[in-house]
């Protein structure tokens, strides 16, 4: 078989049955009665030892094939969940992880000796009842009677099953329809042999006896479930009149072709770049639009409308759910409890949220080294919490929410809090700040001090992490696609990071603003309003400008002033953007706002994206660049 042809495929599904087994295991962790968890990761074991076998990768099918055998003992009642038994699961998992990484490398995969060695102890000492009937799989038995334990349930069927001639796993296939039916009822008669199957023979035709309680319609809405299966037949057979013909309904149904297409997200990238291009290219071709023959003028129209709708489209494909970042932390939170002995409940909010796929990528490391913060530095051991008055249990929450037009995502810990009187201790002792200046900073400011590179009031390294080591990875990683982050804590109550993102760092409404001759794009999402006004009517309350609105002062900053700008101009009127933040009124002065515009906007790279109020640059046509400025940053720096 030419693995090669195969491999990106085996590699996808395999991570997806990776992915299922591990939230399966995190469920049973919670409930060990969890029926469905049970037979989910029962069925993803089987799918995978079914798959590695037609691949020929036999030490990720034998780990496959003993995670399977545990939960058929677990199934049986012979074997029951405990931490240690979840810890060897969760193993196994990490191994069949690692063998992915492995072969999508083209490396050699081990034998996994010592994990398999392990797992079988385990089971070995479960024996199994001698007397139980076996369902033999030859052919020399198809004729069998019916085990007495089948009696007790309603309908007796005859199923066959067409697996498709171009199906890259017909095998697992067979293995995955075996898997889903031997859960609801009980199986007989099953070809072609299990053993066969299990060695990666190919098998486009399935046919089994079924017994169970359920109708036709379950039958044929389970076959529904499974890919690849060209066409299936159900047949009604009596108990008592097996082998005597009758009239039967047989039901066939054509599957159809799923409405979901895997792309690999380099190709999508790659289709996005050139509709990108395709997109500024248009741009410049709409300013000609003028000089175009009046025939021509409905096609320029025409035509950019459907670039724009094909931008928006693919743009659309690039969404992601932000779950997806979060998959991973569940378990971290329960490994790293584990390890530092505390006990660390992990809740999330807001994982349907769509984001773009840039946006999500950016998050995953902050993420991490705030969760990992939390569960080192945040979260106590059990004893000291209930010594504080606090539930042994700690909480680390992520939240995340839509707020005008960016991600808001916030991640809470019930631990100790992040100690103040330290912070400032640490950045005077290593001369980050001068002892005078550090005691009048607001505790906000005090707080960003442990967003410095290398800033940590730990005076060992641990090895999970420090309260401040990574936090200047946070940092840059944010404000690297025009986020922010802002720190709050209590004492003995806990800390709460803010991270503000936006949705997308692709496409955006603009206000397109001028100072002194210079142009500027202003993203108009976090903007409520703009005004025009004279410059007289600019007040100042302590030297800073401010203005009223509905009898509420509204502060200001001039953009020429923050950006160090000479401004040369002799206008006696200005424009202002106002954004909320908050609840509160504040916004920057420009000269004027020249025009609306939808812009492509691109990150900074290194070094520009070490500039403070800029969030990218928007590509105009004839390959002119727009600075985009971030409001927000202007506005809280």
């Amino acid at each position: 078989m030419d693995n090669d042809k195969y491999l990106q495929l085996f590699i996808e599904e395999s991570e997806e049955y990776i992915h299922l087994m591990n939230d399966c295991i995190l469920a049973l962790e919670k409930n060990a009665d969890d029926i469905d968890a049970i037979n989910q990761f029962y069925r993803g074991a089987h799918s995978i030892k079914g798959m590695a076998a037609t691949m020929g990768y036999n030490s990720m099918k034998d780990v496959a094939h003993e995670l399977e055998s545990i939960f058929d003992l677990v199934k049986k009642k012979k074997l029951m969940f405990e931490t240690n038994l979840f810890n060897v699961l969760f193993e196994g998992i990490d191994i069949l992880k690692k063998g992915i990484e492995l072969v999508s490398n083209k490396k050699q995969l081990p034998d996994y000796a010592d994990y398999l060695e392990k797992m079988h102890n385990i089971t070995s000492i479960q024996e199994l009842d001698q007397n139980e009937p076996v369902v033999s799989n030859t052919e020399n038995n198809k004729s069998q009677e019916i085990d007495q334990r089948a009696q007790d349930f309603k309908y007796k069927y005859r199923i066959e099953v067409n697996i498709t001639t171009d199906s890259a796993f017909p095998a697992a296939r067979a293995m995955v329809i075996y898997s889903k039916f031997s859960t609801a009822g009980h199986i007989a008669n099953y070809y072609p042999p299990l053993e066969d199957i299990a060695k990666g023979k190919p098998c486009h035709f399935v046919s089994f006896d079924f017994i169970a309680d359920l109708n036709q319609s379950d039958i044929e809405k389970i076959l529904g479930e499974i890919s690849d299966i060209e066409h299936f037949g159900v047949l009604l057979v009596p108990f008592e009149t097996e082998k005597k013909e009758k009239e039967f309904t047989l039901s066939v149904e054509t599957k159809q072709i799923t409405s979901t297409l895997k792309i690999d997200s380099k190709v999508l990238d790659s289709i996005y770049n050139s509709v990108t291009e395709l997109y500024i290219l248009n741009e410049e071709f709409q300013e000609y639009k003028n000089q175009l023959p009046y025939s021509l003028l409905k096609t320029s129209t025409d035509f950019n409308l459907l670039i724009s709708q094909l931008f928006e489209d693919i743009s659309k494909a690039r969404l992601l759910p932000f779950g997806a970042v979060l998959s991973i932390l569940p378990r971290m939170v329960r490994d790293l409890g584990q390890k530092e002995q505390k006990i660390v409940k992990f809740i999330s909010k807001g994982e349907d949220i769509l984001i773009d796929k840039a946006i999500l990528e950016h998050l995953i490391d902050p993420l991490v080294h705030i969760v990992r913060n939390a569960i080192d530095h945040g979260i106590e051991k059990p004893e000291e919490r209930i010594q504080n008055g606090k539930s042994q249990e700690g909480v680390i929450s992520i939240n995340a929410q839509r707020e005008s037009g960016h991600l808001k995502v916030t991640i809470i810990d019930d631990g100790k809090g992040i100690d103040l009187k330290r912070i400032r201790e640490v950045a005077a002792r290593k001369g980050i700040v001068s002892e005078q200046k550090v005691q009048q900073m607001t505790p906000e400011e005090v707080l960003l001090l442990i967003t410095l590179p290398g800033f940590s009031t730990v005076s060992a390294v641990s090895e999970i992490s420090g309260r401040g080591y990574g936090m200047d990875i946070v940092k840059a990683k944010i404000e690297s696609i025009g986020g922010d982050i802002k720190v709050e804590t209590k004492a003995r109550i806990g800390t709460k990071i803010i991270l503000t993102v936006p949705l997308t760092v692709s496409i955006a409404d603009t206000f397109i603003v001028s100072i002194d001759g210079n142009n500027f794009a202003v993203p108009m999402s976090p903007i409520i309003k703009t005004m025009c006004l004279q410059k007289d009517e600019i007040h100042y309350v302590q030297s800073e400008p401010c203005m009223v609105i509905d009898g509420n002062p509204a502060y200001l900053k001039f953009l020429s002033r923050v950006l160090e700008i000479p401004d040369n101009s002799t206008r006696k009127d200005c424009s202002v953007l106002l954004v909320e933040i908050n609840e509160k009124l504040k916004g920057i002065i420009v000269d004027e706002v020249v025009e609306q515009r939808r812009v492509i906007i691109k990150s900074l790279n290194s070094p520009l994206e070490m500039l403070t109020y800029y969030q990218g640059a928007a590509i105009l046509s004839k390959g002119r660049i727009l600075p985009v400025i971030d409001i927000l940053k202007v506005l809280t720096y």
